[in-house]
């Protein structure tokens, strides 16, 4: 019967430091450090959609004490402790499992690679093939007729698949001579010691001749002299060297595929802990905020639907309002949307007692009478906006200058946060407000925008003050956007004659 079924088993412990290493430390508005379980998380929505697995498990080593410390206490003697900010991190991968309803196998004083082993060897069904997901090589002596390894190699996108003849082919042995391979050669990264002087091209001729490390033991006399004294003076050694580097098959845990199915995670349960997380770009992808059934409006929001107002100055009536509000309001938030060269619309946000209402002004057929209201708004009102460099640069395209930068929500956003690399609007909004703005029609984007960034600006402006940070920002940052937008607008002379020798 062909495997029609296909249970995943993945070294949870393996793919966390993987994903630790390999992306730089994120960290959430309130200071959480979260990227070994973002980059977890990532790694396994990639397993879970490019394998489609009918069974999936997850296993953990439970402390650095095992019964393989008690046989040998140098055993992984030379690792680093965990880092701190990792440590905590464990719970939090541990909870996103939970959410996605994914079984979890630890047990005291054994490794996960023991869990894996146990698993894999125990069920046994014609219709059920295996696949281990990790990045620890002490695996492949697991892999077999209907299991095979999936390996990390680079990063957390970057794996490798294993078989019987993958194995051969990268080490000249198969894996149920792997034990015998790793206890000559050891293990530097676990300190399982092997025998000083034989290397990989050695055992494996070794064991391609003789089969197993008993074979080797028995015929010594047939190997060169340097070899033979090598093997008889480390035998006690190497015989210590198998048993650290063999998993065991036969650990006492109970396991029933039925309670391992892999099935739809508890969207609601998911989408609080990557909103907790700010996985704003795993929430978008995996679509949690409609699946978790949160309201489906274009702004979802706990209390501050009321807040948005839209409104447009194509009609008399808006202009008028336009025109009253602005008398009242010192600054006002500015979104334009367009290229460099060629703007489209402005969108202008003002706040009125605690009330926004935001302003459409169309520009595509640059209408003087819109020009002349974008170019008295930026000479005569305290602008607030999403990138003002960018925004500086549109508007001189247009002779427009704009005289008082007030705030700019992006430059806030990353001092605030430095290691979070996402500063579009629509994720800072989402992240400090809890305001989603769907993708809808660009015109109502712009507008909800606008809107956004005012009350942004209310919440970094306390924020800055308490990290200590308000000076570096209105000092140093802020005056900093419209220097650097001068120098790219009026750019630098270059002698051609001597770049083009250059480039010969």
């Amino acid at each position: 019967m062909s495997n029609s079924k296909k249970l995943i088993v993945i070294d949870g412990n393996s793919l966390i430091y993987r994903a630790f290493y390999a992306i730089p430390l994120l960290r959430t508005s309130t200071g959480t450090v979260t990227n070994a379980a973002y980059g977890f998380a990532n790694m396994l929505l990639k397993i879970l959609k490019d394998e489609h697995p009918n069974f999936i498990i997850v296993t953990f080593d439970k402390g650095r004490t095992t019964f393989r410390t008690e046989q040998y206490s140098e055993y992984k003697a030379n690792r680093k402790p965990v880092p701190d900010d990792l440590k905590h991190q464990f719970q939090l991968v541990k909870d996103i499992l939970a959410a996605m309803n994914i079984k979890i196998f630890e047990l005291d004083n054994y490794e996960a690679d023991d869990l894996i082993g146990t698993i894999v060897k125990n069920i046994n069904q014609d219709d059920v093939s295996k696949l281990i997901i990790t990045g620890d090589r002490d695996i492949l002596q697991l892999i077999s007729q209907d299991t095979k390894v999936l390996t990390t190699l680079k990063g957390i996108t970057q794996l490798e698949m294993y078989d019987k003849d993958k194995v051969f082919e990268k080490f000249g042995v198969y894996p149920d001579q792997f034990v015998d391979f790793r206890a000559m050669i050891g293990d530097v990264s676990d300190n399982i010691p092997g025998v000083p002087g034989i290397g990989a091209k050695t055992a494996a001729k070794l064991l391609q001749k003789y089969q197993t490390l008993d074979n080797i033991l028995d015929n010594l006399h047939e190997l060169p002299k340097k070899q033979r004294e090598k093997l008889e003076q480390n035998r006690d050694q190497l015989l210590l060297s198998k048993q650290l580097t063999k998993i065991k098959c036969d650990l006492p845990i109970d396991i029933d595929l039925k309670n391992c199915c892999y099935r739809d995670p508890n969207h609601a349960q998911l989408f609080d802990i990557f909103k907790k997380l700010e996985f704003s770009s795993l929430i978008k992808s995996l679509d949690l905020n409609n699946k978790a059934s949160i309201q489906e409006d274009a702004i979802t929001t706990t209390d501050t639907n009321q807040r948005f107002n839209k409104s447009s100055v194509n009609e008399v009536a808006d202009m008028i309002e336009l025109e009253i509000l602005l008398k009242n309001s010192q600054q006002v938030s500015l979104v334009l949307d367009g290229s460099k060269n060629h703007l489209l619309a402005a969108v202008i946000g003002i706040a009125n007692n605690d009330e926004y209402k935001s302003f459409y002004i169309s520009l595509e057929d640059v209408e003087q009478k819109s020009m002349d209201i974008l170019k008295k708004i930026c000479q005569n009102k305290k602008i607030i906006t999403h990138n003002a460099k960018d925004v500086i640069w549109s508007l001189r395209n247009y002779d427009i200058k704009l005289n008082n930068l007030g705030f700019d929500t992006m430059i806030a956003a990353y001092l605030l946060n430095p290691n979070n690399p996402n500063l579009e609007v629509n994720d800072i909004a989402y992240r400090y407000l809890n305001l989603e703005i769907k993708d809808c029609y660009k015109k109502e984007m712009l507008l909800y925008q606008s809107s956004a960034i005012l009350q942004l600006e209310e919440v970094f402006k306390n924020k800055l003050i308490e990290q200590h940070q308000e000076k570096l920002f209105y000092e140093v940052e802020l005056p900093l956007v419209s220097i650097l937008a001068e120098m790219e607008i009026t750019g630098m002379a270059v002698n051609t004659d001597v770049l083009r020798t250059m480039s010969k």
